[in-house]
């Protein structure tokens, strides 16, 4: 028996549009510096300059698809699928061009990089994997119901300990700068010119050295310790509230957010509804089949 995971149709459905309306303000958001990031008339001329340069085939190393005007529209496409994919219109299919649009944007501007940027387009990828049919979507001929819909155990498990990792190798490298190991990283975060302006930074740089120390280490073992409890189902719940709770305080701290956006995806996908208290079963006289057996968590 296919080993399937207890996540709802309607839940997929969900995430799917808060996906998809991420990742379409994120290529909006885009448009206006596109030219400067991802042309031939910006900081990279020349795309050869990129690490990466011929891993992929990628339009926008061509002298067209390279062009202000050629940025733009690749850009505008990228949008244009992120609002279908958001409304369910050929999803898995979105997906894999949204997938491949992400990886030419990068391929074009290795500059851009942050650790958000490979999860989302995993994230991208499991969407294809991610049977088609769940609620709210604008299936075409063929495709499954919501009724037999189903999310695939292999595809939340594999995501799970991918995030995991990387959480936990992301603290260990931490343990290499002086400031993560002396307690004065997060110090440097509210100084940096990107902090944001407002109450919330005022409030943590009044805060003692000591308290920010504190805060500091908090983040470095929430980190190093995700990958052993994600081995629970209790410390899982502890370590996917705590880093999340992290990226929405980045979010009010730092004014450039994309990355703790980007975070919060991937924490939305990996939600397991098996934490929220179980719901009584109603009684089916409709004489349909028994519901398919979940696949549930290692521990």
């Amino acid at each position: 028996m296919q080993g399937v995971k207890n996540i709802s149709a309607r839940q997929f459905a969900a995430f799917r549009v808060i996906f998809g309306v991420y990742l379409l303000q994120h290529f909006l958001w885009l448009l206006p510096v596109g030219t400067e990031l991802f042309s031939t008339a910006g900081m990279l001329p020349d795309p050869r300059l990129n690490a990466t340069h011929g891993l992929l085939p990628n339009p926008l190393a061509t002298t067209w698809g390279g062009s202000p005007t050629g940025v733009a529209a690749t850009l505008w496409i990228l949008a244009a699928l992120s609002l279908a994919f958001a409304f369910g219109w050929w999803r898995r299919s979105a997906a894999v061009l949204l997938w491949y649009g992400w990886a030419c944007l990068f391929n074009r501007n290795n500059l851009i990089s942050n650790p958000s940027l490979p999860y989302v387009g995993l994230i991208l990828l499991c969407c294809v994997l991610v049977p088609p049919g769940e609620s709210f979507a604008r299936s075409g001929r063929g495709e499954r119901r919501e009724e037999s819909w189903y999310f695939p155990a292999f595809v939340f498990w594999g995501v799970w300990f991918l995030m995991a990792g990387g959480y936990t190798f992301s603290g260990l490298v931490k343990l290499a700068s002086p400031s993560w190991v002396d307690g004065t990283a997060f110090r440097h975060l509210l100084q940096n010119p990107l902090a944001r302006p407002g109450m919330f930074r005022d409030a943590f740089l009044v805060l003692p050295d000591g308290a920010i120390a504190v805060l500091t280490w908090s983040v470095l073992v929430a980190e190093i310790t995700f990958l052993p409890l994600a081995c629970f189902r209790r410390g899982r719940l502890v370590a996917w509230t705590g880093m999340l709770v992290m990226h929405l305080g980045i979010v009010l701290l730092v004014d450039f957010a994309d990355l703790s956006f980007g975070m919060v995806m991937l924490h939305l996908f990996t939600f397991d509804p098996d934490w929220l208290p179980p719901r009584p079963q109603s009684v089916d006289t409709g004489g349909r089949s028994a519901p398919r057996k979940v696949s549930d968590s290692p521990a």
